[in-house]
């Protein structure tokens, strides 16, 4: 809230966990601006940090995945015969 135009500096955003879903836990969250249309840039921002810090997560979970694998056979995932997701085939395996 402090980095953000339009922000309230000191605020501290309140999250709400109000749902189990299919492949996630559904939550609101309570930004304060300054302003009615200071909203839209806080949200923006909002999301945006929320999406780059779940994609490092990920990434760094899939790294010591590819670690541990390898130090468990001694092998890299290539060499295991491990193909990247986006190489595989639309249908499944050949």
């Amino acid at each position: 809230m402090n980095e953000v135009e339009g922000g309230v500096p000191g605020f501290e955003p309140l999250i709400r966990y109000h749902t189990f879903a299919e492949s996630g836990i559904n939550f609101s969250v309570i930004l304060r601006t300054r302003e009615v249309v200071g909203k839209y840039l806080i949200t923006h921002e909002f999301i945006r940090g929320c999406r780059s810090a779940t994609a490092k997560r990920a990434s760094s979970s899939r790294s010591r995945f590819e670690r541990s694998a390898s130090a468990a056979t001694g092998r890299a995932p290539a060499e295991r015969g491990v193909v990247p997701a986006a190489a595989r085939s639309r249908h499944g395996p050949a």
